[in-house]
C-alpha cells in the first residue's frame, strides 16, 4: 500500500487503485458510508467480502403460503375444531328438548294400603256398640286371685288379676275366619332372679273347667299391653296382659277355675343343669 502525506502532518492509508474489487466500483457501505473505519482504513461491506467479485448472494425463491406446511395443518385443525362445536351444539339441544317436555315427579315408599297389607286397627272392648274394630261386651266377670307362684327359683310369676268377657261375635283368627263368644284376660307380672332368655306368658295357654283350651292371641287390643314376652334380667319385673279369646262363652260366672301353662328359661354353660327350663302350669279357682 502506498502512503502519503498531506499538509496537515497526519498520515492516511490510500487503497489500491482499483480497490481490491476486479476492477468494479466498490458498493456503499452502510456502517461506514466513507469506506473508511474509524482507524481510516477501508472497510467493504461484510456481505459481499464472502462471495468473490462482491456479487449478491442467489435468492431461493420462496413457497407460497398454501404450500407450506403449517397452512394445511391448520386447515386440519379448524376443520376438527369445527366438528366438535358441531357435536356439542346438538347435544345441547337434545338436552334442551328433555328439559322442555319434563314434567314434574315425585316418590314415597310404598304404603301399607298400595301394598295391599293394610294394618289392622287395634280393637277396643267396649260395653256400648262402637265401630266395626269394637269388641262389644255383653257380660263380665272379674277376679283378683293376687297369686305368685315361686315353684322356680329363677323367677316369681303374680297373677294379679282375671278377666272373663262374654262377647258379641267377632272374627279373632283372619286366616281361619274363626269367631269367639268370649275371652279370658290375665295380668301377669314376671320378676327374674337371674337373666332369663325366654319367658313368654303372653304366648301362654289356658284351659277352662268347662273342657276348652285356646292358645293366647298377640293381637293388639286397646288399653291392654299385649306381645311383651322375651327376655328378663336379674332383678327386673315385667308386667303384660295375656289374652285369650274362646269360641264358646255361654256365662261368665259358668267358668269356676282355669288353668294357665307357659314355658320360660335361663342360659347356663352346663350341659347337665335340668332347672335351666320350667314348664309353668298355675291352676287359679275363681269362687
Amino acid at each position: 500500500m502506498r502512503r502519503q502525506f498531506n499538509t496537515r502532518g497526519d498520515e492516511r492509508p490510500i487503497p489500491p487503485s482499483n480497490g481490491g474489487y476486479n476492477n468494479s466500483v466498490p458498493p456503499y457501505n452502510q456502517q461506514y458510508p466513507n469506506g473508511y473505519n474509524q482507524q481510516g482504513y477501508y472497510q467493504p461491506p461484510n456481505e459481499y467480502r464472502k462471495y468473490e467479485g462482491y456479487q449478491r448472494p442467489p435468492q431461493k425463491p420462496k413457497k407460497p403460503f398454501y404450500k407450506k406446511w403449517w397452512f394445511w395443518l391448520l386447515i386440519a385443525l379448524g376443520i376438527f375444531i369445527l366438528f366438535i362445536a358441531i357435536g356439542v351444539a346438538g347435544s345441547y339441544s337434545d338436552n334442551s328438548d328433555d328439559n322442555v317436555n319434563t314434567e314434574k315427579a315425585s316418590g314415597h315408599v310404598t304404603t301399607s294400603k298400595e301394598r295391599g297389607n293394610q294394618a289392622k286397627k287395634a280393637s277396643s272392648i267396649n260395653n256400648e256398640k262402637s265401630d266395626d274394630n269394637s269388641i262389644v261386651v255383653i257380660a263380665k266377670k272379674n277376679y283378683r286371685p293376687n297369686f305368685t307362684d315361686k315353684s322356680w327359683n329363677a323367677a316369681n310369676i303374680t297373677i294379679n288379676s282375671v278377666n272373663i268377657f262374654k262377647v258379641k261375635p267377632y272374627v279373632y283368627d283372619s286366616v281361619s275366619k274363626k269367631k269367639a263368644e268370649g275371652m279370658i284376660v290375665l295380668n301377669v307380672t314376671v320378676k327374674a332372679n337371674r337373666d332369663l332368655d325366654s319367658c313368654y306368658p303372653d304366648q301362654g295357654t289356658v284351659i277352662t273347667d268347662n273342657g276348652q283350651q285356646q292358645d293366647a292371641s298377640l293381637d293388639a287390643i286397646s288399653g291392654y299391653t299385649t306381645n311383651w314376652g322375651g327376655e328378663v334380667a336379674n332383678g327386673a319385673s315385667k308386667t303384660g296382659d295375656v289374652i285369650v279369646p274362646f269360641e264358646k262363652m255361654d256365662d261368665p260366672s259358668a267358668i269356676h277355675s282355669i288353668r294357665f301353662k307357659f314355658h320360660s328359661s335361663y342360659k347356663t354353660d352346663n350341659a347337665e343343669d335340668d332347672n335351666a327350663n320350667h314348664e309353668y302350669d298355675i291352676t287359679i279357682k275363681l269362687d
